[in-house]
């Protein structure tokens, strides 16, 4: 598994990036249904936003598990709780290929914008199965055309962010594929929803910002993809003012998926 934003700055951007109105929390986790005392894993948690939501919304006496592959968002994270009154979170380091979790452990597992991330995506989800009680749920949210989905009339634009999505590391197209996944694996009462996402005014500007800082987190990817500085620049650069044309389509779709064991 490989993140492509790993940089210490993300912890700030996925903080900011809850507060936007297309990122709602609230929004995404309307169809999970949870006891108040159950036991729950954030899977691939990043800064531990969706932890600290079910805590303060669900209820404080979930058994909340978090756990992810970078150390450092691990301790990002923790500092945070530790500062803010949520020391209830049981934080680990864990690859999502080989969780250390006892079989049967969890009422419920929740993954956010992590699935897309995934080299062996199937892999991952047979091991959330495996540490699911029986009758538990599997929780999915991830995007399906985000940062790529994107037209203009600069056709040299387009041919470049069309190299970025055939080599860039990341399914961004993974929110289709949810449901037949959790089929594959054999859960049961799989449903679905699906949401469509542009931005307009405020909404705009936070979105303008959040696809900045990607751009420069992703700085190591895309000087691999294409060779040479001043061909990222020209990129980031591009993207960013292709973005402000109100004539271009730029939009994503969110899928929520969700099966029991």
């Amino acid at each position: 598994m490989s993140y492509v934003l790993e940089n210490r700055e993300e912890f700030k951007r996925l903080e900011n990036q809850a507060k936007q109105k297309d990122y709602s929390l609230a929004e995404e986790l309307k169809y999970l249904e949870v006891d108040k005392n159950a036991s729950v894993l954030d899977a691939g948690c990043g800064s531990g936003v969706l932890s600290r939501f079910l805590l303060d919304n669900i209820s404080s006496d979930l058994k909340m598990s978090a756990c992810d592959i970078s150390q450092e968002r691990l301790e990002q994270a923790k500092e945070y709780c530790e500062k803010n009154n949520y020391q209830q979170i049981k934080f680990t380091p864990q690859n999502l290929e080989k969780l250390d979790y006892e079989a049967n452990s969890f009422d419920t597992i929740i993954s956010r914008y992590v699935i897309e991330h995934l080299d062996k995506p199937i892999r991952v989800l047979e091991e959330f199965k495996r540490v699911l009680k029986k009758e538990g749920q599997i929780y999915l949210i991830d995007l399906d055309g985000i940062f790529v989905n994107f037209y203009t009339a600069n056709n040299s634009f387009n041919e470049m962010l069309n190299e970025l999505s055939l080599h860039l590391p990341v399914d961004f197209f993974v929110g289709r594929k949810l449901a037949p996944m959790l089929q594959s694996i054999g859960l049961k009462n799989i449903q679905w929803r699906i949401t469509t996402h542009h931005f307009r005014g405020e909404e705009f500007d936070k979105e303008y910002d959040n696809n900045k800082i990607r751009c420069e987190l992703l700085q190591p990817h895309l000087l691999k993809i294409f060779k040479s500085q001043k061909i990222v620049d020209e990129f980031k650069y591009n993207y960013l003012n292709e973005m402000k044309n109100p004539t271009n389509t730029h939009f994503h779709n969110k899928f929520i998926v969700w099966g029991h064991k």
